[in-house]
């Protein structure tokens, strides 16, 4: 989903100097001197270079959920903006290492069993091969309240692992002072209310926003709904990927159960140009991280620290696909569809928020236009605001 501002906000603006060149000056040659006192009179011509490349991270897996290990030529990827006509990405590149801006959510409401040791141990673990410090951290719990254990902070393993021991540590104290049990909470914090409030605090960040849950995804009393945090998602370019977490079971092995959490339809964007927008009723959960660009996956203690490495994993292997701004667009909501020729794939982008260009940035000669040969043009089927 792209979410397109209103022309007053501005765009970046390269103001690049046009040097002139010439034979060397002497400081006693009158002629001289007096040609560079009139050039220093003269306003010096300055050439406007403006940010027309649009980026969208696109999360593609195998139509099964399981990663890819041959990389996708870029000349196999196709946009459609609104359902208007398909036409090729400028560029395309793996994440890799850019930086992230992670927000881990750990909910423990309802005593979801989540083993907190082996949960620090395994946070910990991600740095530094799967997170350094190029990538910054905060980490949360959900109980009674939204617990902040540390917020902002480069990926170290030991500050992660000092982060997630904190809202442990926290938490209990609040439960040991208050006497509190899971019936005794009061004012207590939902799961759609708290990934609400994460994403209006990693907007303010930069980086490639994303979050990670923890939790059973069960919400029944929120006062945002999780067409609501989709919504905010999508307009603050936060991807959300869920880890749906439950006790080991007997005589299953790590691949226990994974099939209710596969995609049964598109949503924001598409494999097929028909494929029809299907939404999973039993499964808020899976449809909140699938609209906003990322996937659910079932953990289990003993699979937990492999889930979780698989995480990041896919956050770097997202495709960071860029093409040109549209010209037609209008302030609101769009459709972005990406499609990969020749293959069969489970694709999801993340929303992006850009502005218009400005009429008088267009009017002023000093700008470069685009060729409108390469600028694509916005369909007329533009989504509901709020999924349904």
């Amino acid at each position: 989903m792209i979410n397109v501002v209103d022309a007053t906000r501005c765009l970046c603006i390269t103001g690049l100097a046009i040097c002139l060149s010439g034979a060397a000056l002497r400081a006693q040659d009158k002629s001289t001197s007096a040609a560079a006192e009139t050039l220093q009179n003269v306003s010096m011509p300055t050439l406007h270079v403006y940010v027309d490349l649009l980026q969208v991270p696109v999360l593609v897996l195998r139509s099964n959920g399981d990663r890819i290990t041959k990389p996708i030529s870029e000349t196999r990827f196709s946009v459609s903006l609104d359902s208007g006509p398909w036409f090729r990405a400028t560029h395309v590149r793996p994440e890799g290492d850019d930086p992230i801006t992670l927000s881990i959510l750990l909910d423990m409401s309802a005593d979801r069993g989540l083993p907190m040791s082996k949960m620090a141990e395994a946070i910990a673990g991600l740095a530094p091969k799967s997170l350094g410090l190029q990538d910054h951290v905060s980490v949360y719990a959900l109980d009674c309240s939204l617990i902040s254990g540390a917020s902002d902070f480069p990926a170290d393993s030991a500050a992660l692992k000092q982060a997630v021991d904190r809202v442990w540590t926290e938490r209990n104290s609040k439960k040991h002072l208050h006497g509190e049990v899971e019936s005794d909470c009061k004012q207590k914090e939902h799961l759609w209310d708290a990934l609400t409030k994460l994403t209006e605090s990693l907007h303010k960040l930069p980086g490639r926003r994303v979050i990670l849950v923890l939790s059973d995804g069960k919400d029944t009393d929120s006062a945002h709904t999780w067409n609501q945090v989709v919504e905010e998602a999508q307009g603050a370019s936060v991807t959300i990927f869920g880890l749906k977490y439950s006790r080991d079971r007997v005589g299953t092995d790590a691949t226990y159960s994974e099939n209710p959490l596969q995609s049964r339809g598109e949503f924001t964007l598409s494999t097929e140009p028909a494929a029809p927008v299907e939404l999973d009723k039993e499964s808020p959960f899976r449809n909140l991280c699938e609209l906003t660009g990322g996937t659910a996956k079932l953990a289990t203690p003993r699979t937990l620290e492999a889930k979780l490495k698989g995480f990041t994993a896919m956050v770097r292997e997202r495709y960071i696909v860029e093409f040109p701004r549209p010209l037609n667009g209008k302030p609101g909501w769009h459709g972005i569809r990406v499609r990969i020729d020749q293959g069969n794939y489970f694709v999801r982008s993340a929303g992006i928020t850009f502005p218009l260009i400005n009429p008088a940035v267009l009017a002023d000669p000093t700008t470069v236009p685009s060729n409108p040969s390469l600028t694509p043009s916005l369909g007329s089927l533009s989504p509901l605001r709020t999924p349904q």
